[in-house]
Formats: C-alpha cells, structure tokens, sequence
C-alpha cells in the first residue's frame, strides 16, 4: 500500500479528532520542555496572570470565528437569487 494511501487509512481509522489530540499532545510536551525552565522564574501571581491572559485570548478567538460566522450565514441569507 502506498505511504499515502496508509496515512490517509490510518487518519480516516483513527479519527480525525484523535489524531489532532496526539499531535497537540505532544505539541505541549515539547513547549513544557522548552519552556519549563522559563516557567519556574515566574512567580504565582505571573503564571495566573498567564492563564487568565489566555483564557481571555481564547473567548475572544471562540467569538470572532463565531460572530464572522453568524454574519456570514446572515449574508448569504440575503443574496438576491437569480
């Protein structure tokens, strides 16, 4: 069977949200790595601010892809027809 082929089967098998979770798995392990040392000067109240900071980065990020969403299903809704 072709390389391709037995990705495309091993993806199609697995699950496309099983393979993106592996890989964002191992995506942290190596930013925990390389970043840990960096990690351990911070103080407490550093890494809280650090979480809140991307707590808030991922709403706004969840309501653009939202909001551009709503408004473009509310435009194509209005599109003159032929």
């Amino acid at each position: 069977m072709e390389p391709d082929k037995q990705l495309e089967t091993q993806h199609t098998n697995k699950g496309l949200s099983e393979v993106f979770s592996s890989k964002r798995e191992e995506l942290e392990q190596l930013l925990e790595k390389k970043f840990e040392p960096a990690l351990k000067l911070l103080t407490e109240s550093e890494l809280k601010t650090l979480l809140i900071a991307q707590d808030f980065r991922n709403s706004i990020a969840h309501f653009s892809i939202y909001d551009s969403t709503h408004y473009s299903n509310k435009e194509a809704k209005t599109l003159p027809k032929d």
